[in-house]
Parts: structure tokens; sequence; C-alpha cells
């Protein structure tokens, strides 16, 4: 049974918008010991979460992509423009006494020498979560109505879809998602989030925000919801897209990293995806809070606040969008509605479900 997470953030805002982190090359052939010296950049301070991890607060020029790429450094203006030294940081924000980052340092989650061994190599480790990696909606319009990868992994989606009458013009898109902590059924789930996909075509590439479950990837609290972000790159970093979230900017990915998406979106997605091994069972993975977008407010889970807005400055989520859903009796969403009235909501919709605890599901 989902339940809503009370004491984490109850919502994120993610917002992503056009302006104008490639790892090392070598990682997957790294020894343990070298990848976890690698990847843990030299602290300025860190602390440790209730959970167990320990969050380094690494200044910015220090951050594993631009050790790896020194080329972007003046780009850090755009992110932060401001800087402190090690030296500059108050001693009171030393040895862990403090739960946050000083300005002109990020946070990075510390990965541990026994988290690597225990996925057998670094290689594994880095791929720990392919079979897991979310799908690109566009997927949906094919005749199976459900991606089915080589893995025998399937993904099913119940999402919104904002397009624009011309290619390449959606620049910027920000919407509040509330979390929850679906259910994952341990015969053959993988995952379950909510999340914003940022997108175009020939070749198809996305950015992609949100929130999931996903125990694989995350065996200290496997059910717990984490924030996550994924990209699909298709070319060799000058500045392009800039995240924020909750109006805090958070990291930005280079314009050369991308070939259809680098001068803008063509859609803009929002809503749920659930995956599982397809075991010739359905699965009972929820998504969202594992209620049907009809039980509403305190029950289902939503999206609020949406606005998506193109080169001209036309806001985009205003217009009707495109409902996909592989089976509404498994996973639903509703479409989008504007409530003007109430700036709270804005345009805003409610989906997820129970999946196969729905006897009349079907995957």
């Amino acid at each position: 049974m989902a339940s809503q997470m009370l004491y984490l953030v109850s919502l994120w805002f993610f917002n992503i918008f056009f302006i104008t982190l490639i790892l090392a090359k070598n990682e997957y052939d790294m020894t343990i010991e070298e990848y976890v010296k690698h990847i843990n950049s030299p602290a300025v301070h860190k602390f440790q979460l209730e959970n167990g991890h320990t969050v380094l607060c690494v200044r910015y020029e220090d951050q594993v992509s631009l050790r790896a790429h020194p080329e972007w450094t003046d780009t850090k203006r755009i992110i932060n423009p401001k800087h402190k030294k090690a030296s500059q940081v108050p001693n009171s924000v030393v040895g862990g006494r403090i739960k946050g980052c000083s300005e002109g340092t990020i946070p990075m989650l510390e990965i541990t020498y026994e988290e690597v061994k225990a996925a057998g190599s670094v290689r594994q480790f880095l791929r720990r979560d392919k079979k897991g990696l979310p799908s690109q909606p566009s997927s949906l319009n094919n005749s199976e109505g459900a991606l089915k990868a080589e893995d025998s992994a399937r993904h099913v989606h119940a999402i919104q879809r904002w397009t624009t009458q011309q290619e390449n013009t959606i620049v910027s898109a920000s919407a509040r998602f509330n979390l929850w902590a679906p259910g994952i059924d341990s015969s053959n789930g993988i995952f379950s989030l909510g999340q914003l996909w940022f997108t175009n075509n020939s070749p198809l590439q996305t950015i992609e925000i949100g929130w999931h479950v996903d125990p694989q990837i995350y065996s200290n609290d496997p059910q717990l919801p984490h924030l996550f972000v994924y990209w699909t790159e298709d070319a060799d970093g000058t500045p392009a897209y800039v995240l924020y979230i909750d109006n805090v900017k958070t990291g930005y990915w280079p314009r050369s990293l991308f070939q259809s998406l680098s001068i803008a979106a063509n859609d803009v997605d929002m809503g749920g995806e659930v995956c599982f091994h397809d075991n010739g069972q359905a699965t009972i993975t929820e998504m969202g809070s594992g209620k049907f977008p009809s039980q509403g407010l305190g029950r289902a889970a939503y999206v609020r606040q949406i606005e998506i807005r193109d080169a001209a400055g036309d806001i985009v989520s205003q217009r009707p969008s495109t409902l996909f859903r592989n089976n509404d009796a498994c996973y639903d969403i509703v479409p989008a509605l504007l409530d003007s009235s109430d700036p709270y909501w804005g345009v805003h919709f409610f989906y997820g479900g129970p999946g196969a605890s729905k006897p009349t599901c079907q995957l």
C-alpha cells in the first residue's frame, strides 16, 4: 500500500529552461578502489542523512564532471557566479554538524567501497539500473502500446503530452509533483515513477526528471522515493538547459550533448511510468499513490502549477493535451484542467493506479 511520505518534502518543483555531465570515459575499467576515489570529490564539508547515506559538500569546480571536462569551467557562472574556497567556509560547518552545503559548494551522495563491491564490479555497479531506465513516451505510439525491451522489461505509462504546431519551439517546462511511495511488486516489479519528459525526435532525445521508487538501485531504503534525472545523448560542453528544483539552480546539460534537442523541444510529457519484468504475470506494482485519479485530492497523485512556454513566450500548457495510457483498468490519468481562480493549482491533473491489484487489469 502506498503512503504519502510526510517526513520528506511532500512536493517538488521541477523547471527546465533553455538558455543559449559526462563522466570520465574509462570508469568501466577502473578497480573499485580507483572508482571510489575518482567519483568522491574532495569535500569541504559532509553530513549524514537519517537513512545513513553521507552527503559530500564539494566545491563547484571540483565536481567530477568538471574535473573530467575542464573546458566547461567557464560555464559555472551560469549556475553559480559566487564561489568560496575551502578555507573561506566557516568552521561551524565542518564535522557534520550542519546538514546543508554552503554557498559555492554542491551536494554529492558519497559512494562507498562496500556499495560498489556488493554489485560485483565497477561495470556492474554502473549498469545496475539499465533494466530500469525510464522509457521515452513516444514509444507508446507503437502497436503494442508498451515498450518491450530485450531484457524483457516492460514499460507502461499514464501521461499527458503537450506539443506545438511548429518543431523545436518549447523552451521551458515546470511543474509541482506531490510525492508518494508506491508499492513495488516483489515478484516482477522494477520501478515506479512520476516525472517530466522534455523530448525531441530525429534522433529521439530526452531530458527527464522526477521521483522514483527503485529497490534495485536504493538497497538501503528500497521503498522510499528518490529524485532522479536522466537524459539521452547523441553528440559530444557549452550550456543548454538549466535545471531548477524548488527554484534553486541545481545543474545543467551542455548543449553539445544533444542533436535534435540542442535547440528546443517538440513535446513535453508529464505523468507516471511503471516498469516490470515480463514473466507472464501482470504486475501489482503501483503508480503514483496506488489510487486511481478519480479518488482525488488526498488519495491520488497529482501534478500542478504546470507551465510550458514556447520560444515566443506563449503558454503551451493552457492548450489541450493528449493522453497516453496503456490500460486505464490498471493505471489511469485525467485530462489536465486550468483552475484560473486558484493559483495553487493552475493547470493540473491527477494520475495513478493499483496495477493488477484490480482484477480487470490486464497488461
